[in-house]
């Protein structure tokens, strides 16, 4: 028996004690596998009640059988008694099987003097002297019917015969614990197990981290493990794969390998072989493997790097500090594989990637180019993330389902550790099953089969269960066996519950909701401890299978559903009332609560929870801002949003919450109606917070100089470019004043220098933004990466640098490759998305390939509106861009509508003089011209040229466009003195900017030219 495993061999009669056995096996042995496999012990029982094939007991191989599995299992044995001797085999079945008599020459002997099995099985498992144990455990049943009986001297011969094994077992030195019930019996088997577990397998107290977190998934591997079969193909492949690259050596990088199979399809079974075949054979190769959801902080992007970052330095005796924020963790990631020694290359193997949890879960943080000394395994279901990284190159290796030959050794295999069998025409009737195919469902039969507690009616149960036609209909009934074993009412509320959270419950959380008992609750969910996932400290589905079983057995009926999502919520808005903002809710629980509100459809108090700063800070902390947006919008718009926070920060500026703390919320709280568009609430929160700051805390020059750079970008959206440019100015100042070797310096700097680098761009002055947004590129690829949001939206702002320019094809394919990134790594609907497909659109109409530019901007209104509603400022862009296509196409009055919609969402979010506002009146004023309705015409291009003078000055490229715009619909409607003089005064500011051969130019130089015409005078020079 290998040193970390405890095989525990049952002997007992085995009729009498059928019920004992049963409560053992379903009520104790899981809580005791749970415990070995934090421990990193494999617990096997064996339990022979149906054990012995027809085969075996045709040739009289039983006893051998059993003293077979009782030297496997050594040297713990456990020894029940009840009321009978049990059964005595003859004499001459055992004189039939010559290697029985030659390996143990002492049963002929005992049988001749009558010995029953068990008295065998007791003798050889503990009570010859040769294998006397510390390990062997016996207990006894005490029934008032044998107590008379011994008393009355009235016992029969069996009687006697169970009394002497009795004195036998104790002379033996083996105390017996009496019990009366299977739960007394539970119980001191329980407790006995457990004390020899501590005793052979301490706890340790403290482990270091990466200690922990190796036992973890070494325990989820055991289960993984377990009765794997072997199938040659994909060894073969993988072994190819992985020869292919060592071959290659330094010479190149070895693509990774994507292992792809829908859920319940042996991936984790098979990472798990590979794990022990590949260093086997390939010794030199260190080794690191990562299950998403076996340790408690497994199950996002951030801890699987750090996880690997640990055992990198563990693994080559490094000293490496691991960066402390996510930001840095994503950025160093990829250096600390390439500096993996090519002398002794790494095995990465990652599984279940589909289960990590959002917003990490589109595999941005995956390296795109993985270092020669690296090879790299992951697994994850068909979707579309798996397709982006075959995209990417990788090769894929694709699960198929089991065939015949493969299920049937599978049921051989998995039941033989137990050692248990069935016959042939069984073995065939579960692999012609066509739900067999999936590895999930096999095994889930198979356990199912193993926990029948007898042998005569083991038919009965094989029948039942294969009529399951899906796995949900398996899964179905396994609950109603558990229902039997554990109750209905547990096993209904601890699923149920779990099915009705929004991504599971912790353990603690679970048992004090649904009221169960502390012993019944652990003993369900040790007894589903394979089919569950621990996602960040909480217990969820593994498959989506179970849920659907679930939600079909129990939660069909709306009403039912309802109460279960009422009793979660009002748990957790009763559980965390007192939480402040200096003590939030975990953010699991924040998330948790609105979820349940807006599922219940109780919009008041939906209203509440996304009201309250302790809820409201978490979805900020986790990057779950749009999730948020979502919820208010769905009470109706973003403006309540913006009163609520509001009035929350001015009421935590009048209570007695530091200073400090106070202006870290107004920050979280800035960002937050920042992306939501609502910049006269964010730019008042960010005053809060610069006035807090320098009042409070002027020696951290860092913070204040981010919350000067917070300030300015909302400036900049509101168009207040003279109040922004100076902030900024001085927050770079106070960044390049502090001379700090550190990545995060180096990345505030540069989010200080995109905020400048905007107002240069929304200025037109468009080669000083090229070099501002190229510095701000280099230093976010830098400390960030290339598939980083900031990165990817810095590399989206240099594409329309050069689309002001006029360089339009080095702008599409900019704007191309940010909306191929921005798809990878978050899906089809994200803001940069959006974003990405929109600039494409008006490269689209550069060159005039309307339709194409029309369909770009309703795809990415699309996606807005679901994400963000229809009132956000981004809108407005891209209904005014799409304005400009229809009115390019001579869709006039499609034109003109989506132009009005634009201004409306301007005027409601930045008022009458901003730069955005500004923009659209012009093309709508171009599109009344065209219409020829000339008075109006002039009204709003009149306003543009208010509006940019107010902005930019009088000698602006933006403000001479404005003038000669208003001169040319002046000039139309009659009134040729005063456009006269608008051309004259600003005609030559283009002409100087633009120079004279720019068609622009051209084009107002020749209106003016038709205007002196028409008033009979020689037009002026340029």
């Amino acid at each position: 028996m290998k040193p970390n495993e405890l095989r525990l061999f049952i002997s007992s009669t085995f009729r009498d004690l059928q019920e004992e056995r049963e409560h053992l096996l379903k009520k104790v042995f899981p809580l005791i596998r749970a415990v070995c496999s934090q421990r990193g012990v494999t617990f096997t029982e064996i339990d022979l009640r149906w054990g012995i094939t027809e085969e075996e007991g045709t040739l009289g191989r039983i006893i051998r059988t059993c003293l077979e599995e009782i030297d496997r299992c050594r040297p713990f044995f456990i020894g029940i008694l009840g009321d009978r001797y049990g059964w005595i085999p003859d004499s001459n079945a055992i004189q039939k099987d010559a290697e029985l008599l030659r390996n143990y020459p002492w049963i002929d002997e005992i049988a001749n003097e009558g010995a029953s099995i068990v008295e065998m099985e007791f003798t050889y498992g503990a009570l010859m002297e040769d294998f006397h144990s510390g390990h062997a455990l016996f207990y006894r049943r005490v029934s008032p019917n044998a107590l008379r009986e011994e008393a009355s001297g009235e016992a029969s011969d069996d009687q006697q015969k169970l009394e002497g094994l009795v004195r036998r077992t104790i002379n033996a030195g083996y105390p017996i614990t009496n019990f009366a019930t299977p739960m007394e019996l539970a119980d001191a088997v329980r407790r006995d197990l457990l004390a020899m577990i501590d005793e052979r397998w301490p706890a340790l107290p403290i482990l270091a981290t990466l200690e922990t977190e190796r036992k973890a998934h070494e325990a989820f591997a055991v289960t993984r493990r377990y009765a794997y079969i072997t199938i040659p193909h994909y060894s073969n492949q993988v072994l190819l794969w992985l020869q292919s690259g060592t071959e290659q050596g330094a010479a190149g990088a070895q693509p990774p390998l994507v292992i792809v199979g829908p859920s319940g399809s042996g991936k984790s079974s098979l990472v798990a072989h590979l794990h022990g075949l590949l260093l086997r054979r390939f010794p030199r190769y260190r080794a690191v493997v990562h299950y998403v959801g076996a340790a408690r902080t497994s199950s996002d992007h951030i801890g699987i790097m750090r996880h690997v970052m640990e055992e990198i330095n563990d693994l080559y005796g490094n000293q490496t500090p691991i960066p402390d924020s996510p930001e840095e963790i994503e950025a160093k990631f990829p250096e600390w594989l390439a500096h993996v020694p090519e002398d002794r290359p790494l095995l990465l193997l990652i599984d279940a990637l589909n289960q990590i949890e959002e917003p990490g879960d589109q595999l941005r943080w995956l390296p795109e180019y993985i270092p020669p000394s690296v090879r790299l395994i992951v697994s994850t279901i068909p979707n579309d993330s798996a397709q982006r990284l075959i995209e990417r190159g990788w090769k894929s290796l694709e699960l198929r389902p089991l065939d015949v030959a493969e299920r049937e050794a599978m049921v051989v295999r998995y039941l033989g550790e137990y050692h248990k069998g069935l016959s042939p025409q069984a073995v065939r009737a579960i692999a012609s099953h066509q739900q067999t195919a999936s590895p999930l469902f096999l095994r889930t039969l198979l356990e199912e089969l193993r926990l029948c507690g007898d042998y005569h009616l083991l038919g009965r149960h094989l029948e039942y269960y294969l009529q399951a036609q899906s796995p949900q209909e398996l899964f179905g009934c396994v609950m109603e066996r558990m229902e039997r074993d554990y109750g209905q009412t547990v096993v209904c509320n601890a699923l149920s519950l779990i099915a009705c959270s929004r991504h599971g419950l912790a353990e603690h959380d679970l048992l004090e909701i649904s009221s169960i008992s502390r012993l019944d609750l652990s003993t369900l969910l040790h007894a589903l401890d394979f089919h569950l996932i621990h996602r960040d400290g909480v217990l969820d589905f593994f498959h989506e299978y179970l849920r659907e079983a679930v939600e079909a057995r129990y939660l069909t009926n709306p009403e039912t559903r309802q109460q279960y999502h009422l009793h979660i919520a009002e748990f957790f808005q009763q559980k965390y009332s007192a939480a402040t903002v200096a003590q939030p809710l975990p953010w699991m629980v924040a998330l948790e609560l609105p979820w349940q509100w807006s599922t219940i459809g109780d919009t008041a108090r939906l209203h509440d929870a996304i009201a309250s700063l302790p809820i409201t800070l978490p979805f900020v902390a986790t990057d779950h801002t749009y999730e948020l947006l979502r919820y208010w919008l769905q009470l109706g718009n973003l403006e309540q949003m913006e009163q609520a926070y509001c009035q929350q920060l001015e009421g935590l500026r009048q209570s007695r919450v530091p200073p400090a703390e106070v202006a870290t919320v107004a920050i979280q709280l800035s960002k937050i109606m920042m992306v939501a568009g609502r910049y006269a609430g964010a730019a008042d929160a960010c005053q809060v917070a610069l006035e807090l700051q320098q009042q409070h805390l002027p020696w951290n020059k860092r913070e204040v100089a981010e919350t000067m750079n917070e300030l300015g970008m909302v400036l900049v959206q509101q168009g207040k470019f003279q109040q922004a440019e100076p902030l900024l100015r001085e927050a770079l100042s106070l960044q390049e004043g502090e001379h700090h070797d550190h990545l995060q310096h180096d990345l505030q700097q540069a989010n200080t220098l995109y905020s400048l680098a905007q107002i240069l761009y929304l200025r037109k002055e468009y080669h000083e933004a090229e070099q501002a947004f190229l510095q701000v590129l280099a230093i976010r690829e830098k400390v960030l990466g290339s598939r980083n949001q900031l990165t990817v939206r810095s590399r989206l702002e240099l594409g329309a640098v050069y689309y002001g320019i006029g360089w339009h094809d080095r702008a599409e394919a900019l704007f191309t490759d940010v909306r191929r990134l921005a798809t990878e790594m978050y899906g089809s609907h994200h803001p940069l998305v959006a974003e990405s497909t929109a600039n494409v659109g008006a490269v689209l109409i550069a060159q005039n390939r309307l339709d194409e530019a029309i369909a770009a901007y309703r795809q990415a209104i699309e996606s807005y509106e679901t994400m963000i509603g229809q009132d956000h400022p981004s809108l407005a862009l891209l209904w005014g861009n799409m304005g400009t296509a229809l009115h390019l196409t001579g869709s006039l009055a499609e034109a003109e509508a989506a132009l009005r919609h634009s201004i409306g969402i301007d005027r409601r979010h930045y008022g009458n003089n901003h730069h955005a506002t500004a923009t659209h009146l012009m093309s709508l004023g171009n599109i009344l011209r065209d219409k020829t309705q000339y008075a109006e015409a002039v009204d709003y291009h009149q306003q543009v040229f208010e509006i940019r003078c107010h902005i930019f000055g009088n000698n602006h490229i933006s403000t001479a466009h404005a003038a000669t715009a208003l001169a040319r619909s002046l000039f139309l409607c009659g009134d040729l003195q005063k456009a006269r003089s608008l051309y004259e005064k600003y005609q030559p500011i283009k002409t100087q900017i633009l120079g004279s051969d720019h068609p622009q130019v051209q084009l107002s130089q020749k209106t003016y030219d038709e205007l002196m015409e028409q008033l009979s005078l020689p037009a002026a020079p340029q």
